[in-house]
């Protein structure tokens, strides 16, 4: 079970570190157009995006593409 990640490449995302976590373990750090790939243990799981101090959890499903835009971003 897999989900891709992907981080848009907008004027406001090339000034915050992004990073994607699952149960407070951080998967990756996206830059910005970076994509991952990584294995839920779940078929439905709540990923963590976080930056700077602020946070938002999303809730992906198996085989989901999830684009990270500034409505995601901190």
């Amino acid at each position: 079970m897999s989900v891709t990640i992907t981080r848009n490449t907008g004027a406001f995302n090339l000034m915050v570190n992004l990073s994607v976590k699952l149960k407070d373990v951080t998967l990756e750090k996206l830059a910005p157009g970076e994509s991952t790939n990584f294995e839920l243990p779940n078929a439905t799981e709540k990923i963590k995006v976080s930056c700077f101090f602020a946070h938002k959890e999303i809730e992906v499903r198996d085989g989901q593409i999830v684009a990270i835009q500034k409505k995601y971003s901190c």
